[in-house]
């Protein structure tokens, strides 16, 4: 079993926009091709090109069409369709409401076997940078790596998940362990309880929560703040990376700033 592998999701219904945010032009390309630039020079950087595979979760055989079309390096092997995925595990029970819990979700149960970890970005956030992605990383690999070859028994698996100083999180720049936290969502999604805030939070008042979906399971989760003024900013003055296109206004502005910083 690999250790990690980048997961974006695109699978949403972006209803503010009314088109798939994946595919918006901006600087004659799709904004997800400017996401997963930034991933492949972050691999380049740290030597890492064939040990980290990217996969992208979407919807349906539709949307694969058209991302495989605007996206000519895409292989199908790199794409994680969640009715897909959602019709093999449960066959009878209608699929829940798209978003963002429900890729998530998806992306853990395909990839369970193969990897332990999934390092999880947006499809629209375009300023992300090498230097945050690195630093993210760092803190995986400084707790977590490196722990597990001091010792391979632990028995608390750690997430990491940047945090603003209000005290939100930023679920989808995020270092997630499947094993741990896949349980909670299924459990989430049926209650239909679909907050990310709430769910983290929840783990860290009760770190031993996957006990009550599993009695087998006797492991702890750990939510590692990744304090984003303290920590990320340095990189990010203004904090472009965690910009992502929610409306027409929020695209107008990540144009003017490419294009005073190219």
């Amino acid at each position: 079993m690999q250790s990690i592998c980048f997961v974006l999701l695109s699978g949403g219904l972006s209803s503010r926009m009314t088109r798939d945010k994946g595919l918006i032009p901006l600087k004659n390309k799709p904004l997800i091709r400017h996401v997963l630039d930034s991933i492949e020079k972050f691999l380049h950087t740290l030597s890492l090109n064939s040990q980290i595979p990217v996969k992208i979760v979407l919807n349906n055989y539709i949307q694969q069409d058209e991302y495989m079309e605007a996206i000519p390096s895409l292989t199908e092997d790199q794409i994680i369709i969640d009715e897909v995925v959602w019709n093999k595990l449960f066959s009878d029970i209608p699929q829940p409401p798209r978003g963002s819990i429900f890729g998530l979700y998806t992306a853990m149960a395909e990839l369970k076997t193969e990897y332990t970890n999934l390092f999880v970005l947006p499809c629209d956030t375009p300023l992300i940078s090498v230097t945050v992605l690195s630093h993210i990383f760092n803190e995986y690999f400084k707790n977590d790596l490196l722990k597990k070859r001091r010792s391979k028994k632990t028995k608390t698996y750690n997430t990491y998940i940047p945090q603003w100083s209000s005290g939100s999180f930023e679920p989808f720049f995020s270092i997630y362990h499947i094993k741990s936290i896949l349980p909670i969502l299924e459990q989430k999604i049926f209650k239909k309880h679909y907050s990310f805030q709430k769910i983290f939070e929840e783990i860290r008042t009760n770190p031993g929560i996957s006990d009550n979906i599993n009695s087998e399971r006797d492991h702890e989760i750990k939510i590692v703040s990744i304090p984003i003024e303290d920590e990320l900013q340095k990189y990010d003055e203004n904090l472009y990376n965690f910009m992502d296109v929610d409306s027409e206004d929020n695209l107008r502005e990540i144009q003017e700033i490419i294009s005073q910083n190219p």
